[in-house]
């Protein structure tokens, strides 16, 4: 006979059903052991060791912080604005002007190599690549591949936050150009109708 003696609870806050709410009737029903007072939720405890390490090296994420985290987190959600405004389509009809700019605006150019000209020339060299070979497929996901199924980052689901940061460091150069030109625009009208080739 084996006895079995639940030492923790695990679980999400979706549907209502939180931690919070069932843990103490499991203690009281004496279903979970004394132990679990001192062991903490692993669906979200584990994530603390990337976060700490995140926020000590970077600063906190939210508003009024300006660092890597939040960056991406601002990125995510102009995409999202973008593809309710212009919808799929027209989102990658705007990438793909904006990667044709790069490819030929000189002022453009300097800019981006002074930002980041490593990530700068890979981009040009993949878009070139892709388009002297002819290969719809490799242009298909470099016009989609910055927004598409991309999550928020959010530190207490610390994939998510590995996920949309290799996107976001891998396209930088793009994203940075659509966000200037996001900018410079003053209505969605506007910016939609001077960009799009």
């Amino acid at each position: 006979l084996v006895t079995v003696i639940p030492s923790g609870v695990t679980g999400d806050a979706g549907g209502g059903v939180a931690v919070q709410h069932i843990f103490p009737l499991l203690i009281n029903c004496k279903v979970l052991g004394d132990a679990a007072t001192i062991i903490n939720c692993q669906m979200h405890g584990l994530n603390n060791c990337l976060s700490s390490a995140l926020i000590a090296a970077f600063g906190d994420a939210g508003i009024n912080h300006n660092n890597v985290v939040q960056a991406a987190y601002a990125y995510v959600k102009m995409m999202k604005k973008l593809k309710e405004d212009v919808g799929h389509d027209g989102l990658k009809d705007i990438h793909k002007c904006i990667m044709e700019r790069m490819k030929t605006d000189k002022a453009w150019k300097d800019e981006a190599k002074w930002h980041n000209g490593k990530n700068f020339e890979e981009t040009m060299t993949k878009w070139m690549a892709a388009i002297e070979e002819g290969d719809e497929e490799k242009l298909h996901v470099m016009l989609n591949e910055n927004y598409k199924n991309v999550p928020d980052p959010v530190f207490s689901r610390w994939t998510s936050v590995i996920k949309t940061l290799k996107v976001f460091i891998k396209n930088w150069t793009s994203i940075y150009f659509l966000a200037v030109t996001v900018k410079q625009s003053t209505q969605t009208e506007e910016f939609t109708s001077s960009i799009v080739c």
